[in-house]
């Protein structure tokens, strides 16, 4: 599942372009809600599915997504549930690291590197 703020949605898709390029053949999903959502049913209860179903819950961290009350309830529902968390950051922004996760910074990675 990819987490990210709207605002960061053009980077995100393009993310998401490289990403396919090497799941798809591992038959691995990309569940993002630009894909996946369902007009007619409840906001919370696709994004609480979505995290659920998720082996893995990529964050695109940026200012926006700290600000996010939706992108916030998707990371702290990914950590409630113990699911395995990728922080990605999309631009300079903090989110307290107090569990040793690594973070990446989108602009340290080449894009042909993941391509």
């Amino acid at each position: 599942m990819i987490s990210y703020s709207h605002k960061n949605k053009r980077l995100v898709e393009n993310i998401c372009t490289c990403l396919r390029r090497k799941l798809d053949p591992l038959e691995h999903q990309l569940w993002i809600d630009t894909e996946q959502m369902q007009t007619g049913i409840d906001l919370k209860i696709q994004m609480h599915q979505a995290v659920q179903d998720s082996d893995v819950v990529v964050l695109m961290l940026s200012q926006d997504y700290l600000k996010s009350k939706n992108c916030n309830f998707e990371s702290e529902l990914a950590a409630i549930l113990r699911k395995k968390i990728l922080p990605v950051y999309l631009d300079n922004c903090e989110k307290n690291n107090s569990n040793g996760t690594v973070y990446i910074r989108h602009t340290d990675v080449e894009t042909t590197a993941i391509s």
